[in-house]
Protein backbone atom coordinates (compact mmCIF):
# COMPACT_ATOMS: atom_id res chain seq x y z
CA UNK A 1 0.00 0.00 0.00
CA UNK A 2 1.11 3.81 -0.64
CA UNK A 3 1.94 5.86 1.97
CA UNK A 4 -1.34 8.15 0.42
CA UNK A 5 -3.60 5.61 0.95
CA UNK A 6 -2.37 4.74 4.23
CA UNK A 7 -3.25 8.71 5.29
CA UNK A 8 -6.47 8.62 3.50
CA UNK A 9 -7.89 4.93 5.07
CA UNK A 10 -6.36 6.45 8.81
CA UNK A 11 -8.22 10.04 8.15
CA UNK A 12 -11.70 8.61 7.18
CA UNK A 13 -11.17 6.50 10.44
CA UNK A 14 -10.59 9.28 12.30
CA UNK A 15 -13.04 11.49 10.88
CA UNK A 16 -15.90 8.24 11.30
CA UNK A 17 -14.98 7.63 15.16
CA UNK A 18 -14.48 11.31 16.08
CA UNK A 19 -18.13 11.63 14.54
CA UNK A 20 -19.74 8.73 16.54
CA UNK A 21 -18.64 10.13 19.93
CA UNK A 22 -19.39 13.55 18.78
CA UNK A 23 -21.12 15.40 22.07
CA UNK A 24 -24.81 14.91 21.20
CA UNK A 25 -23.78 10.44 21.14
CA UNK A 26 -21.84 10.26 23.92
CA UNK A 27 -22.04 9.43 27.45
CA UNK A 28 -18.76 10.30 29.16
CA UNK A 29 -18.36 8.27 32.63
CA UNK A 30 -15.34 8.91 33.63
CA UNK A 31 -13.40 8.87 37.17
CA UNK A 32 -11.52 11.62 38.47
CA UNK A 33 -12.46 15.34 38.32
CA UNK A 34 -11.96 16.87 34.35
CA UNK A 35 -10.74 20.32 33.77
CA UNK A 36 -13.09 22.57 31.93
CA UNK A 37 -12.42 26.02 31.29
CA UNK A 38 -14.68 28.11 29.41
CA UNK A 39 -12.33 31.48 29.46
CA UNK A 40 -10.42 32.49 26.73
CA UNK A 41 -6.49 32.38 26.80
CA UNK A 42 -4.50 32.92 23.93
CA UNK A 43 -2.16 30.63 22.35
CA UNK A 44 0.82 32.48 21.14
CA UNK A 45 2.67 31.99 18.30
CA UNK A 46 5.83 31.36 20.31
CA UNK A 47 7.95 28.88 18.92
CA UNK A 48 10.38 28.64 21.66
CA UNK A 49 9.02 28.28 24.64
CA UNK A 50 6.58 25.27 26.31
CA UNK A 51 2.95 26.75 27.06
CA UNK A 52 1.27 26.50 30.17
CA UNK A 53 -0.99 23.96 30.89
CA UNK A 54 -4.45 26.56 29.99
CA UNK A 55 -3.04 27.47 26.89
CA UNK A 56 -2.64 23.69 26.01
CA UNK A 57 -5.95 22.86 26.96
CA UNK A 58 -7.44 25.75 25.55
CA UNK A 59 -5.30 25.09 22.02
CA UNK A 60 -6.60 21.59 22.06
CA UNK A 61 -10.58 22.70 22.34
CA UNK A 62 -10.02 25.48 19.49
CA UNK A 63 -7.52 23.93 16.67
CA UNK A 64 -6.68 20.42 15.49
CA UNK A 65 -3.76 19.23 17.23
CA UNK A 66 -0.76 16.56 17.15
CA UNK A 67 1.96 16.09 19.21
CA UNK A 68 5.12 14.04 17.72
CA UNK A 69 9.30 14.09 17.68
CA UNK A 70 11.61 13.32 15.35
CA UNK A 71 14.10 11.32 18.29
CA UNK A 72 14.09 7.83 18.17
CA UNK A 73 15.55 5.90 21.30
CA UNK A 74 17.97 3.94 19.29
CA UNK A 75 20.40 7.51 18.48
CA UNK A 76 22.15 9.91 20.96
CA UNK A 77 21.44 12.92 22.27
CA UNK A 78 23.16 15.04 19.80
CA UNK A 79 21.69 12.86 16.90
CA UNK A 80 18.30 13.79 18.26
CA UNK A 81 18.70 17.67 18.42
CA UNK A 82 19.87 17.36 15.14
CA UNK A 83 16.90 15.13 13.91
CA UNK A 84 14.64 18.01 15.78
CA UNK A 85 16.13 20.71 14.38
CA UNK A 86 15.87 19.41 10.88
CA UNK A 87 11.58 18.56 11.70
CA UNK A 88 11.40 22.05 12.99
CA UNK A 89 12.88 23.52 9.95
CA UNK A 90 10.07 21.31 7.76
CA UNK A 91 7.07 22.33 10.06
CA UNK A 92 8.13 26.13 9.00
CA UNK A 93 8.97 25.18 5.25
CA UNK A 94 4.79 24.44 5.44
CA UNK A 95 3.74 26.89 8.13
CA UNK A 96 2.42 24.99 10.66
CA UNK A 97 2.04 26.22 14.04
CA UNK A 98 3.81 24.75 16.90
CA UNK A 99 5.39 24.60 20.68
CA UNK A 100 8.25 22.76 22.37
CA UNK A 101 7.31 20.04 24.95
CA UNK A 102 9.15 17.03 26.86
CA UNK A 103 6.97 14.23 26.33
CA UNK A 104 7.36 10.72 27.65
CA UNK A 105 6.10 7.39 25.28
CA UNK A 106 7.43 3.76 24.33
CA UNK A 107 8.43 3.03 21.23
CA UNK A 108 7.19 -0.33 19.40
CA UNK A 109 9.01 -3.30 20.25
CA UNK A 110 10.73 -1.24 23.27
CA UNK A 111 10.42 -2.73 26.90
CA UNK A 112 10.44 0.95 28.74
CA UNK A 113 9.09 4.54 27.84
CA UNK A 114 11.54 6.94 26.96
CA UNK A 115 11.52 10.85 27.31
CA UNK A 116 12.07 12.84 24.08
CA UNK A 117 11.89 16.13 22.97
CA UNK A 118 8.68 16.78 21.24
CA UNK A 119 6.37 19.52 19.37
CA UNK A 120 2.99 19.84 20.27
CA UNK A 121 1.73 20.94 16.81
CA UNK A 122 -1.96 22.74 16.06
CA UNK A 123 -3.47 24.50 12.99
CA UNK A 124 -5.22 28.06 12.97
CA UNK A 125 -6.81 27.13 10.00
CA UNK A 126 -9.64 24.80 10.64
CA UNK A 127 -10.84 24.93 6.70
CA UNK A 128 -7.35 23.13 6.29
CA UNK A 129 -7.95 20.32 8.67
CA UNK A 130 -7.14 17.45 6.26
CA UNK A 131 -3.69 19.10 5.01
CA UNK A 132 -3.14 19.55 8.85
CA UNK A 133 -3.28 15.57 9.21
CA UNK A 134 -1.35 14.83 5.78
CA UNK A 135 1.24 17.40 7.07
CA UNK A 136 1.52 15.75 10.40
CA UNK A 137 1.39 12.23 9.05
CA UNK A 138 4.34 12.54 6.70
CA UNK A 139 6.41 14.39 9.26
CA UNK A 140 5.68 11.50 11.62
CA UNK A 141 6.45 8.96 8.80
CA UNK A 142 9.43 11.11 7.40
CA UNK A 143 11.47 10.96 10.86
CA UNK A 144 10.40 7.04 11.28
CA UNK A 145 8.21 7.63 14.32
CA UNK A 146 5.82 4.57 15.21
CA UNK A 147 3.06 6.97 15.91
CA UNK A 148 1.86 10.74 16.62
CA UNK A 149 -1.37 11.51 18.53
CA UNK A 150 -3.91 13.82 16.82
CA UNK A 151 -6.49 15.85 18.57
CA UNK A 152 -9.51 16.77 16.67
CA UNK A 153 -10.53 20.54 17.44
CA UNK A 154 -14.00 20.75 20.02
CA UNK A 155 -14.62 20.68 23.32
CA UNK A 156 -14.56 16.98 22.96
CA UNK A 157 -11.18 15.62 25.29
CA UNK A 158 -10.43 12.59 23.12
CA UNK A 159 -7.09 11.82 21.24
CA UNK A 160 -6.20 8.96 19.01
CA UNK A 161 -2.33 7.61 18.50
CA UNK A 162 -2.09 7.53 14.54
CA UNK A 163 0.50 4.55 13.17
CA UNK A 164 2.88 6.08 10.49
CA UNK A 165 5.35 2.57 10.24
CA UNK A 166 4.76 -1.14 9.73
CA UNK A 167 5.83 -1.42 13.32
CA UNK A 168 3.56 1.48 14.90
CA UNK A 169 0.97 -0.59 13.04
CA UNK A 170 1.34 -3.72 14.79
CA UNK A 171 1.59 -1.91 17.69
CA UNK A 172 -1.64 -0.19 17.85
CA UNK A 173 -3.19 -3.40 16.24
CA UNK A 174 -4.45 -1.52 13.56
CA UNK A 175 -4.16 2.57 11.44
CA UNK A 176 -5.51 4.14 14.91
CA UNK A 177 -5.89 3.45 18.42
CA UNK A 178 -8.04 5.25 21.02
CA UNK A 179 -5.50 7.12 23.39
CA UNK A 180 -7.94 8.71 26.07
CA UNK A 181 -8.65 11.43 27.03
CA UNK A 182 -7.23 14.63 28.31
CA UNK A 183 -6.31 15.25 32.06
CA UNK A 184 -4.41 17.99 33.85
CA UNK A 185 -1.99 17.80 36.28
CA UNK A 186 -1.60 14.03 36.08
CA UNK A 187 1.43 11.79 37.85
CA UNK A 188 3.94 9.57 36.60
CA UNK A 189 2.00 7.59 33.79
CA UNK A 190 3.54 5.68 30.67
CA UNK A 191 2.99 8.44 28.73
CA UNK A 192 2.97 11.97 29.04
CA UNK A 193 3.85 15.97 27.71
CA UNK A 194 4.97 18.41 29.86
CA UNK A 195 4.01 22.02 29.75
CA UNK A 196 6.21 24.62 31.35
CA UNK A 197 3.67 24.59 34.58
CA UNK A 198 2.87 21.18 35.06
CA UNK A 199 1.92 18.01 32.94
CA UNK A 200 -0.71 16.42 30.94
CA UNK A 201 -1.76 13.38 29.39
CA UNK A 202 -4.35 11.38 27.33
CA UNK A 203 -5.69 8.47 29.17
CA UNK A 204 -8.12 5.25 29.60
CA UNK A 205 -10.13 6.35 32.66
CA UNK A 206 -13.53 5.11 32.69
CA UNK A 207 -15.74 4.30 29.31
CA UNK A 208 -16.53 6.61 26.86
CA UNK A 209 -20.30 5.03 25.95
CA UNK A 210 -21.58 5.66 21.83
CA UNK A 211 -24.31 4.80 21.13
CA UNK A 212 -25.26 2.62 17.97
CA UNK A 213 -29.26 2.63 17.78
CA UNK A 214 -29.56 -0.40 19.90
CA UNK A 215 -31.85 -0.35 23.51
CA UNK A 216 -29.13 -2.39 25.36
CA UNK A 217 -25.72 -2.59 23.40
CA UNK A 218 -23.51 0.18 23.24
CA UNK A 219 -19.71 0.55 21.82
CA UNK A 220 -17.13 1.89 24.33
CA UNK A 221 -13.70 3.85 24.14
CA UNK A 222 -11.75 3.11 26.93
CA UNK A 223 -10.76 0.57 29.78
CA UNK A 224 -12.82 -2.45 29.56
CA UNK A 225 -11.52 -3.81 33.27
CA UNK A 226 -12.55 -0.74 34.95
CA UNK A 227 -16.03 -1.49 35.11
CA UNK A 228 -17.15 0.59 38.34
CA UNK A 229 -16.57 3.24 35.54
CA UNK A 230 -19.30 2.15 33.34
CA UNK A 231 -21.72 0.41 35.91
CA UNK A 232 -21.27 -3.14 34.72
CA UNK A 233 -20.93 -6.03 37.26
CA UNK A 234 -18.97 -8.52 34.64
CA UNK A 235 -16.87 -9.09 31.93
CA UNK A 236 -16.40 -11.17 29.17
CA UNK A 237 -13.22 -11.11 27.29
CA UNK A 238 -12.54 -13.05 24.28
CA UNK A 239 -8.88 -12.20 22.82
CA UNK A 240 -5.79 -13.18 20.60
CA UNK A 241 -2.89 -15.16 21.75
CA UNK A 242 -1.15 -11.52 20.62
CA UNK A 243 -2.58 -9.80 23.31
CA UNK A 244 -0.41 -11.61 26.44
CA UNK A 245 -0.51 -8.61 27.95
CA UNK A 246 -4.14 -8.98 28.74
CA UNK A 247 -2.96 -12.11 31.03
CA UNK A 248 -2.34 -10.59 34.24
CA UNK A 249 -5.58 -7.92 33.93
CA UNK A 250 -7.29 -11.41 33.39
CA UNK A 251 -5.99 -12.88 36.10
CA UNK A 252 -6.50 -10.20 38.31
CA UNK A 253 -9.99 -9.38 37.64
CA UNK A 254 -13.84 -10.83 39.37
CA UNK A 255 -16.99 -11.86 37.78
CA UNK A 256 -14.96 -12.65 34.61
CA UNK A 257 -15.08 -15.47 31.84
CA UNK A 258 -12.38 -15.07 29.15
CA UNK A 259 -11.48 -17.16 26.10
CA UNK A 260 -8.03 -17.24 23.81
CA UNK A 261 -8.38 -17.50 20.21
CA UNK A 262 -5.20 -19.02 19.68
CA UNK A 263 -5.76 -19.15 15.57
CA UNK A 264 -5.91 -16.50 13.31
CA UNK A 265 -9.23 -16.82 11.50
CA UNK A 266 -12.34 -18.55 12.53
CA UNK A 267 -16.32 -19.01 10.88
CA UNK A 268 -18.99 -16.87 12.00
CA UNK A 269 -20.74 -20.05 13.30
CA UNK A 270 -17.25 -20.73 16.05
CA UNK A 271 -17.73 -16.86 17.06
CA UNK A 272 -21.25 -16.85 17.27
CA UNK A 273 -20.41 -20.22 19.75
CA UNK A 274 -18.00 -18.69 22.11
CA UNK A 275 -19.44 -15.37 22.45
CA UNK A 276 -23.04 -17.68 23.06
CA UNK A 277 -20.74 -19.71 26.09
CA UNK A 278 -19.60 -16.91 27.32
CA UNK A 279 -22.54 -14.90 27.90
CA UNK A 280 -24.24 -17.66 29.23
CA UNK A 281 -21.76 -18.98 31.56
CA UNK A 282 -21.20 -15.27 33.20
CA UNK A 283 -25.46 -14.99 33.84
CA UNK A 284 -25.50 -18.20 35.29
CA UNK A 285 -22.61 -18.27 37.74
CA UNK A 286 -22.07 -14.64 38.47
CA UNK A 287 -26.05 -13.47 38.02
CA UNK A 288 -24.45 -10.74 36.02
CA UNK A 289 -26.79 -7.96 34.05
CA UNK A 290 -24.46 -5.07 33.02
CA UNK A 291 -21.64 -7.05 31.05
CA UNK A 292 -18.48 -5.30 29.80
CA UNK A 293 -16.76 -7.74 26.19
CA UNK A 294 -14.05 -7.00 24.75
CA UNK A 295 -13.82 -9.61 21.85
CA UNK A 296 -10.52 -9.65 19.26
CA UNK A 297 -11.45 -11.85 16.46
CA UNK A 298 -10.82 -12.39 12.79
CA UNK A 299 -12.37 -14.22 9.99
CA UNK A 300 -10.25 -14.69 6.76
CA UNK A 301 -7.46 -12.65 8.62
CA UNK A 302 -10.15 -9.69 8.92
CA UNK A 303 -10.79 -8.55 12.71
CA UNK A 304 -13.48 -6.02 10.88
CA UNK A 305 -15.36 -9.38 9.59
CA UNK A 306 -14.59 -10.70 12.73
CA UNK A 307 -15.77 -7.27 14.87
CA UNK A 308 -19.27 -7.52 12.69
CA UNK A 309 -19.59 -11.34 13.18
CA UNK A 310 -19.39 -10.65 17.45
CA UNK A 311 -21.31 -7.45 17.50
CA UNK A 312 -24.65 -9.69 15.51
CA UNK A 313 -23.92 -12.98 17.88
CA UNK A 314 -24.19 -10.46 21.00
CA UNK A 315 -27.59 -8.67 19.33
CA UNK A 316 -29.20 -12.47 18.75
CA UNK A 317 -28.05 -13.67 22.21
CA UNK A 318 -29.53 -10.16 23.86
CA UNK A 319 -32.53 -11.13 21.51
CA UNK A 320 -32.56 -14.26 23.24
CA UNK A 321 -31.94 -13.18 27.04
CA UNK A 322 -33.91 -9.74 26.66
CA UNK A 323 -35.11 -9.88 30.15
CA UNK A 324 -32.31 -11.46 32.06
CA UNK A 325 -29.77 -8.79 30.81
CA UNK A 326 -29.79 -4.87 31.24
CA UNK A 327 -26.66 -3.55 29.16
CA UNK A 328 -23.73 -4.55 27.49
CA UNK A 329 -20.84 -2.78 26.49
CA UNK A 330 -18.65 -3.78 23.37
CA UNK A 331 -15.32 -2.81 23.98
CA UNK A 332 -13.52 -0.48 21.24
CA UNK A 333 -10.13 0.39 21.15
CA UNK A 334 -9.35 -0.66 18.26
CA UNK A 335 -11.72 1.02 15.83
CA UNK A 336 -12.85 -2.75 14.11
CA UNK A 337 -16.70 -2.30 15.55
CA UNK A 338 -17.15 1.07 14.20
CA UNK A 339 -15.66 -0.20 10.88
CA UNK A 340 -18.19 -2.87 10.79
CA UNK A 341 -20.96 -0.93 11.50
CA UNK A 342 -20.11 1.99 8.89
CA UNK A 343 -19.28 -1.22 6.66
CA UNK A 344 -23.19 -2.31 7.08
Amino acid sequence: MEGTDYIERAFEELTARYDRISVSTIKSVLKGKLKVKTGKIGFAADKTSSPRLEEAEDAFKKYNGAIFTACRGGYTLEQNLKRNACLKADMEALGMSFRPVNGCYREADWEYPCVEYCYFVYNEDKTQSHQFFENAYRLSAKYDQDSFLYKRAGINRTAFLVATTDAGRKDLFGDIKFAGQLYLDVPDVEAWTDCSDGRFAFQLRGMLLINIGHKKIQLGEGDVFDIDAYTADGLVVLHHKSQSYLTNRINAADRIVSHMFKKDSYSIEYIQKIVFHSLNTLIKQCKCQRIGLLCTVAIDGDRVKGALATLEAVKLWVERHNKKIKSIVIADCYGDYSKAINQK
